[in-house]
């Protein structure tokens, strides 16, 4: 299982992380084998929202007692379909839906 670290603009374009120390606002992507896990978006240095992609065997309030400190998480699950992946997602804001 590898872990790689990238960085993206608030719009969600890969940036380098010389480019994200200057900028106000950037995410950082954790990926997993070539996939995104979580992305954390910071704005003046501060964490100030998570979209974590859950996979089907993880519970949500885990997630949620894992990743308290962001004032706003977003949740998102992908599902296969035929060719395509669909992605549904759930926000909470402090721990509620």
């Amino acid at each position: 299982m590898t872990t790689e670290i990238s960085y993206e603009d608030q719009f969600e374009r890969a940036i380098s992380p010389a480019q994200a120390a200057i900028l106000e606002r950037y995410i950082k992507v954790f990926s997993v084998n070539g996939m995104a896990k979580r992305k954390e978006e910071y704005r003046k240095g501060e964490r100030i929202h998570l979209i974590y992609y859950r996979d089907p065997d993880e519970p949500a309030e885990a997630i949620l007692a894992d990743y308290k400190l962001f004032p706003t998480i977003e949740i998102r699950e992908r599902h296969r379909v035929g060719n395509y992946i669909r992605v549904n997602y759930f926000e909470y804001a402090d721990g509620v839906l």
